[in-house]
């Protein structure tokens, strides 16, 4: 059910990068602080993890929805930091960190039209 939420939040998210990206972007960043608080909340009451303990799909596909905010607003989880706590954790995974080492990872596309 989280994982619903996140993908709410990636819809949304999509729609300004492919249909509203110019005019839309201030007003989609001054937004995240809301969406961002709810997700702290409930990292904090869940210690770290969507399910208490144990790292799922869902915290993955949401450190996939952070990663993709850093390019678009690289400061906007600096007032969340169990969110950022959250993100930095699963970038640090030695399988995770040594991908995003490399030039592949650096020079990938996260969206098809080229807007992040």
């Amino acid at each position: 059910m989280i994982n619903d939420g996140v993908e709410d939040y990636r819809v949304a998210y999509v729609k300004l990068i492919y249909h509203n990206y110019e005019a839309g972007k201030e007003e989609f960043i001054a937004g995240l602080p809301a969406k961002f608080q709810y997700l702290e909340k409930l990292l904090k009451a869940s210690s770290g993890a969507i399910i208490k303990g144990k790292k799922t799909y869902a915290d993955y596909n949401l450190f996939d929805l952070l990663d993709i905010h850093l390019l678009l607003a690289p400061s906007c989880l600096d007032s969340f930091p169990t969110l950022k706590a959250f993100h930095d954790e699963i970038a640090n995974r030695p399988n995770i960190k040594k991908y995003r080492s490399t030039d592949e990872w650096k020079k990938r596309l996260v969206n098809g039209n080229g807007k992040q």
